[in-house]
């Protein structure tokens, strides 16, 4: 349409029509694409901070009608005409695409982004197909009507058919959990189950939490599936599963609770590498380091609540909280890098300190806190400095031909590591 000289708003107009003409995931991808062509052209049109504003009102559960005349407010502020042109221009297909959104959340059975076929497609692959079409048959009956069809039927299973629907409810409430009270508290939580907290603490914790959600959807949403998930969590069967088939399900709980910003197939490539721990690593850096914007603002977010989760269950919810505490204070880097190996090494359990070492480097790169390894590099840059161009090499040579303090050349490495991206490590 480009060649032919066609109009902005006749290709608006085609895409639109191929927009509503797609389904399932194609359509929650296009949707996706489209919300970020819409967030970045609003940021250019009312500036970073006000754009950032709107965000945390979506964030914060603002209705759509309560964001679209914040937005109106703001363009209504705009002296270049140029821009509120261009906003006059696709504000109707930027309120389309998010309003595809809000409809979708009211309509589906647990307020979030899955309908009923995908939330069966992901959480009730051990029902048959007979039972399937019963629970998708209730679709019009309401969430208390297929609540109960599944508890039937999860009350029926016995065996690995038990074992395998609590897993997977369970999978499902944790999703929700992370989405109502954010992954944070969420690996929080998580980790009081695992470190064997009684019933009462956790409930009390899960209290505390839901009072700091300012979103009443939110809280009514959590309250509406809290008795369920707390059976789910309760039931023994799913530690057993755990315990006997422990590496079988570690990795598919991993892709589905912080690899949500990848599409299927690539969850699919990650699968495919079962067993294979530094290949999955890989793959995984791989996708991460080809995303950019919102898309790597939540998958480092994801990689950020693994972490927390592994802190916690390696560490007990005290130690944590400690260090999050020194964080949040604003330690620095080498204080949280002491206070973490400190706390590392009152671990006992061998298997916890194997598994803290295994992840060790990969957290800390999340949280941008640089380790032992890359900040006792050395100055031989055919050996330790393999990444730095060419040019930051030249410079590097002519300090040291000039007899520059070794701390000076130190400072000017540094300098040049904190301007990368991507993986950028000593090549020991």
């Amino acid at each position: 349409m480009k060649v032919d000289n066609k109009s902005p708003d006749e290709m608006q107009k085609k895409v639109f029509e191929f927009y509503d003409a797609t389904t399932g995931e194609t359509r929650a991808k296009a949707t996706e694409l489209l919300q970020g062509g819409c967030r970045d052209l609003m940021q250019t049109i009312i500036g970073q901070e006000k754009a950032a504003e709107l965000k945390t009102m979506k964030e914060s559960g603002a209705s759509i009608d309560e964001i679209n005349a914040k937005v109106k407010e703001f363009v209504g502020q705009i002296d270049d005409e140029e821009k509120k042109q261009l906003a006059s221009k696709y504000e109707g297909a930027c309120k389309k695409v998010f309003g595809v959104q809000s409809r979708k959340r009211r309509d589906h059975y647990h307020d979030d982004d899955e309908d009923l076929e995908k939330f069966a497609e992901n959480h009730l692959t051990w029902l048959t197909d007979e039972q399937k079409q019963e629970v998708t048959a209730l679709k019009d009956s309401g969430k208390d009507a297929i609540k109960a069809k599944i508890h039937e039927f999860y009350n029926a299973a016995t065996g690995e058919t038990k074992a395998k629907a609590t897993l997977e409810l369970q999978n499902a409430c944790q999703e929700l959990i992370n989405k109502v009270i954010g992954e944070e508290h969420a690996a929080i939580l998580k980790g009081l189950r695992e470190s064997g907290a009684d019933i009462g603490e956790i409930q009390k914790k899960v209290d505390e939490f839901l009072a700091q959600v300012p979103d009443e959807k939110k809280r009514k949403l959590a309250e509406d599936h809290r008795e369920g998930c707390a059976q789910m969590f309760l039931t023994p069967p799913s530690r057993r599963l755990r315990r006997d088939k422990h590496h079988e399900h570690t990795l598919k709980e991993f892709v589905d609770n912080h690899l949500t910003w990848l599409n299927g197939e690539q969850k699919a490539q990650i699968l495919e590498l079962d067993g294979q721990k530094e290949a999955i690593k890989a793959k995984i850096n791989e996708f991460f380091e080809k995303t950019s914007g919102d898309e790597r603002e939540k998958a480092t977010a994801s990689f950020q609540a693994a972490c927390r989760e592994r802190l916690v269950h390696v560490l007990g919810d005290q130690k944590a909280a400690e260090l999050k505490t020194m964080r949040e204070s604003g330690a620095s880097n080498e204080a949280l890098m002491k206070k973490t190996e400190e706390l590392l090494a009152t671990v006992e359990d061998e298997t916890l300190r194997k598994e803290a070492d295994e992840h060790k480097e990969d957290c800390l790169k999340v949280f941008g806190i640089k380790s032992r390894k890359i900040r006792d590099c050395g100055f031989d840059t055919a050996k330790h400095l393999t990444w730095l161009t060419d040019e930051q090499e030249d410079i590097l040579n002519q300090m040291k031909a000039e007899k520059k303090a070794p701390k000076d050349i130190h400072k000017k490495i540094f300098e040049f590591y904190d301007a990368t991206t991507g993986e950028t490590p000593c090549s020991w």
